[in-house]
């Protein structure tokens, strides 16, 4: 395995999407649909990057993984949000 990727998004189909995709290039991959359990599921699970929603708080969910020792140089990236479905 190429490393721990957590996907956090509320679109159970986009979540489900990005883990497909992620496994077949090697990672294992977690999934969540709600961002609340993102502080649990992280420090749990380890990853080696968490993928978030730029919408519904996923800023805030970042900001609160840099605040705890352990996950604190975590990288985060941001899922755009997809707007218009054209």
């Amino acid at each position: 395995m190429s490393g721990r990727i957590l996907v956090v998004d509320q679109d159970p189909v986009m979540a489900r999407f990005l883990a497909a995709d992620l496994q077949l290039e090697g990672y294992a991959v977690d999934t969540l649909t709600e961002i609340a359990g993102t502080l649990d599921r992280t420090m749990a699970t380890r990853p080696d990057l968490v993928m978030l929603e730029s919408t519904g708080g996923g800023i805030d969910v970042l900001r609160r993984l840099r605040a705890h020792p352990p996950p604190a140089s975590l990288p985060g990236l941001f899922l755009p949000a997809l707007v218009g479905g054209g």
